[in-house]
């Protein structure tokens, strides 16, 4: 291995530490469930309810995230900017919980009536219900998390995520030879699962909500850059989830039958395991690069995003060939797939992990325009696709891949750009 290319990795896990070693672990953990999930709803759910499942699933995570990842993302600042004005870490943090909850009040409302436009008008009281429980749940889990990784506490993010993960996979396997005739109940389990650790910790109960002073506090966060930051965090964020989960979503208006949504929720699935190794270390980095100089963020970017890129290509590789037939056995409904169209998959969905470093270089330089845009043309570039590619299947596969391979190449360029 050459010279520089150790020096690259020598550094890059000097900076990362054990924090990325706590978050990948908490990672793994988070994402057994929903793999668990979907091999076992298939089972339980008739091959309409699981239709109807898949989506309710991908609207809602993908709903959810749109709302909390831009707070997550800018926890780390917030609390820099903020802790001063309210004397101590508890106090913030106190504050930070409630006004998450009453910023995502009225969008987790306006989720209700997307699920209620693609379910055909069917949405009932029971169903809605259970789904804004297992938002406001799904939320609260993920500020605490955002909470605790800005201040370093991955150790107490993981013990968070290892609760919910044994917790919501014994549950579920006690139901799998239950035949269900309603999603409801998947959504009160994993509302309950999500909020046994925060309970564990007495965190719901603080959520004290002083007017006066939470008033200030939206004063202020809504004022300057810091608005402008989450205004724009939140628009490029969307485009990423609507990226990865909009083929289920709105897979019915390109005639996408059940085997295709279920061949690309089992592909999603497994490569998301993968590019789990590729997210450990972003919390770490970017709690690193806020705390460090120009230069350091410049090196420390460019470091990551060498390796990572490496990585990714290493993964194409060694997966292409079998990802397909891993797909088949996962879910029984899923369906054959060629290896360049598994490899392209694999190098896209890394990408969308990878972007998260643009993301943050952006946000740190506040090029807010300029991140908004190359976001932007990444749905022209997945637009295009969907309208040219007459397979169903291969252009729910194909169009968010490229669009994402689009966005971090450019995004990647704009940086390096800058800094020359």
């Amino acid at each position: 291995m050459p010279d520089p290319m150790l020096h690259y990795l020598r550094k890059t896990f000097l900076v990362v530490g054990m924090g990325g070693v706590y978050v990948g672990l908490a990672t793994i953990f988070l994402g057994i469930p929903s793999l668990v999930l979907l091999r076992i709803a298939e089972g339980i759910f008739q091959p309409e309810l699981f239709s109807k499942f898949l989506s309710q699933w991908a609207t809602l995570n993908t709903a959810v995230l749109i709302l909390v990842v831009p707070l997550m993302s800018y926890t780390a600042h917030c609390r820099k900017l903020f802790i001063p004005k309210f004397g101590n870490q508890d106090s913030f943090e106190c504050f930070y919980r409630a006004f998450a909850l009453q910023i995502c009040a009225f969008p987790i409302m306006l989720i209700q009536v997307f699920l209620w436009i693609i379910g055909n008008n069917t949405l009932t009281i029971s169903s809605a219900t259970s789904t804004t429980l297992y938002a406001v749940c799904f939320l609260l889990f993920n500020v605490e998390g955002s909470l605790q990784m800005s201040r370093n506490d991955f150790g107490a993010y993981l013990k968070n995520s290892l609760i919910f993960a044994a917790l919501s996979v014994s549950i579920l396997l006690g139901i799998s030879r239950i035949k269900l005739t309603s999603t409801d109940h998947v959504f009160y389990i994993f509302a309950l699962c999500y909020v046994v650790p925060l309970v564990a910790q007495k965190k719901l109960t603080n959520l004290k909500f002083e007017s006066k002073r939470s008033s200030a506090f939206g004063t202020v966060l809504r004022s300057g850059d810091s608005y402008q930051a989450i205004r724009h965090l939140a628009f490029v964020n969307a485009i990423s989830l609507l990226l990865l989960n909009g083929p289920v979503i709105f897979g019915k208006y390109i005639d996408a039958q059940l085997t295709d949504l279920a061949t690309f929720s089992a592909l999603i699935n497994l490569v998301l395991v993968l590019a789990t190794g590729l997210n450990t270390f972003i919390p770490v980095i970017q709690n690193s690069m806020v705390q460090s100089s120009s230069h350091t963020k410049r090196q420390i970017f460019k470091q990551a995003t060498f390796i990572y890129t490496l990585l990714v290509l290493v993964l194409a590789v060694l997966f292409a060939g079998v990802l397909d037939e891993i797909a088949m056995y996962y879910l029984r409904s899923a369906q054959h797939t060629n290896s360049f169209i598994n490899g392209l998959f694999i190098v896209g969905f890394c990408a969308s992990t990878m972007v998260g470093l643009t993301r943050i270089m952006l946000t740190i330089a506040q090029r807010f325009w300029a991140m908004t845009f190359i976001w932007a043309s990444g749905v022209a570039v997945f637009a295009v696709l969907i309208i040219l590619i007459s397979d169903p299947l291969y252009a729910m596969l194909s169009a968010p891949s490229v669009a994402f391979i689009w966005i971090f190449g450019l995004g990647t360029l704009y940086v390096l750009h800058k800094d020359s």
